[in-house]
């Protein structure tokens, strides 16, 4: 069966399109660059500019037998005028079903998304009662994660001694924004400061942190929190872009 993969989310379609491909399988992946713009073209010109990203997804989309959606609201852009019918799986990865749903602004979009995929996938447990509210028949699909693009650990610099802890995701409510300033606050304030906690400039609450500490709570500059934690001498890990 021809899979094609469209879209991605924290690595997952590149992780689950590797093994299949290591593994004989003929699947492929078209990675959110070549899905769509980064953003929305405006003007006259729009329609030449989106053009190129039709084409690209119906040859993808024709040479299908299945396609799997990364993100809901992705779903709509297998069901344009031009692009070849195909039943398609959709993988619901988080802020889709956690956030979005609840804005007016996208929830007949994820919904139309939604009732027409042949199967429904949620990543995130925390997710796991609005999504089956939406759709009964939903399966757990956990995140899946290559251990071998895991940057390897090792003691950092420049801390005083003290640990590092990197703060991953978006410093925002549906991360658990307040539960971890609360934590880094009594870890990188006081006599002790114990902690050098470590996060990207993302998210509403990005400017905060630096405000807990002299110093010891710091921002990557950088869209990758893999800056944090890798030695000097490693390769970077590609960020992933944001979940479109």
């Amino acid at each position: 069966m021809r899979v094609l993969h469209l879209n991605d989310c924290a690595f997952v379609a590149r992780t689950i399109t590797a093994q299949a491909t290591s593994e004989g399988r003929p699947w492929r992946h078209l990675v959110p660059e070549q899905v769509r713009p980064s953003t929305t073209p405006t003007g006259p010109l729009a329609p030449l500019v989106y053009a190129p990203y039709v084409v690209r997804r119906a040859l993808a989309v024709g040479r299908s037998d299945v396609v799997h959606v990364h993100y809901g609201t992705s779903a709509p852009l297998v069901r344009q005028k031009g692009i070849p019918r195909r039943p398609y799986v959709l993988s619901l990865h988080g802020t889709d079903i956690r956030t979005q749903w609840h804005d007016p602004r996208f929830r007949p979009l994820l919904q139309r998304g939604i009732d027409a995929a042949s199967i429904v996938l949620y990543t995130n447990l925390d997710t796991a009662e609005a999504t089956l509210a939406v759709r009964p028949d939903a399966l757990h699909l956990p995140q899946a994660v290559d251990p071998r693009i895991v940057p390897a650990w090792a003691r950092q610099g420049g801390d005083g001694g003290r640990r590092r802890v990197v703060f991953a995701p978006r410093w925002s409510p549906d991360k658990g924004v307040t539960k971890q300033l609360s934590s880094s606050r009594r870890r990188c304030t006081g006599p002790t400061r114990t902690s050098s906690w470590w996060g990207w400039t993302g998210g509403p609450g990005r400017l905060r942190p630096p405000r807990l500490g002299s110093g010891s709570c710091r921002r990557c500059r950088t869209r990758s929190t893999s800056t944090c934690w890798r030695p000097p001498t490693s390769s970077s890990v590609r960020p992933t872009r944001s979940c479109p």
